[in-house]
């Protein structure tokens, strides 16, 4: 989607280290529908599944989107906003909505999470739950499983209309990937319980913080890097290659990023997350971490 100019309702991070589930037979949160008026189609739509994004707008809820798009004219749009609170839907399923370029539009609907101002989890962990909670609920209601589930980064390289790839960095920025979401969702569809996880406060900052990592490979001679915090050529050219049976800091600073239990060991569960990865990204999936995957993850 478009950026949105929005005033950001600021609140404070809160990160914890605690662990909830979701309860088997997920029903979705009560849906306000909210029909906008402007960036409207009015043309007719027989979905076929459903696109997820984020907003790229940190701090504006779901009703800030939806009077935003109400008030002003910038032909885009969505059929749902998901926020901490609240899921807003504001075009009609059976009516085209203006998200992910012209050939997603007349086949899917869509989704957009509202992203939490800084790295606030407990906002985060609450959206996530409610786009599950509300994908589970459409693809029931079409008889959909997972695989009719799309990102917009998907689409963009699929179909050349766009060139955005939410959500996957929002997920990523809190430990989560574009697989594990597509599996919660179909947890939920089939009446799984769906665990919840924040990451503690000291390791989301570790994780997040590329200046740890470049303090890591000084300290085990990969290079002698300025530890400003800014990921450069410099710092990938240090990185090294790893791959299962690495084991330490390096690789627990990975395995952070990744969402995984970052225990320092690259086994078979961090390694599939890296293959899960590097499909996400369009790399070869080899499950090893080299020059394009710690390009993707360090965000250059």
């Amino acid at each position: 989607m478009l950026s949105k100019k929005l005033i950001p309702f600021i609140s404070a991070a809160v990160l914890s280290g605690t662990a909830f589930f979701m309860p088997a037979n997920v029903k979705a949160a009560a849906v306000q529908q909210e029909y906008i008026n402007k960036n409207r189609s009015h043309q007719a739509l027989s979905p076929i599944g459903l696109v997820i994004h984020d907003t790229d707008n940190e701090g504006a809820t779901a009703q800030n989107n939806r009077d935003y798009f109400n008030r002003v004219y910038v032909a885009a749009s969505a059929h749902y906003f998901v926020d901490w609170n609240t899921d807003i839907q504001t075009i009609p399923e059976n009516e085209v909505a203006w998200h992910a370029g012209p050939t997603a539009n007349h086949r899917y609907l869509s989704i957009e999470m509202c992203m939490p101002y800084g790295h606030d989890a407990a906002k985060f962990n609450a959206v996530y739950q409610n786009t599950i909670e509300l994908a589970a609920s459409i693809c029931k209601r079409y008889n959909w499983n997972a695989n009719n589930i799309f990102s917009h980064y998907w689409c963009s390289m699929t179909f050349h209309q766009t060139n955005h790839e939410d959500p996957i960095a929002f997920l990523e920025q809190y430990g989560r990937s574009w697989d594990m979401l597509l599996s919660d969702i179909q947890n939920a569809i089939n009446g799984q319980s769906v665990a919840i996880i924040t990451q503690p406060a000291q390791s989301a900052a570790f994780y997040n913080s590329v200046a740890s990592l470049q303090a890591e490979l000084n300290k085990q001679g990969f290079g002698n890097l300025v530890v400003d915090n800014i990921a450069g050529p410099k710092t990938l050219a240090a990185c090294p290659l790893i791959k299962q049976g690495a084991e330490g800091n390096i690789t627990k600073w990975v395995q952070g990023r990744l969402g995984v239990t970052a225990d320092g060991m690259f086994g078979s569960e961090t390694k599939q997350a890296v293959i899960n990865f590097q499909r996400t990204h369009g790399f070869t999936m080899d499950g090893i971490i080299g020059e394009n995957t710690w390009k993707a993850l360090l965000g250059i």
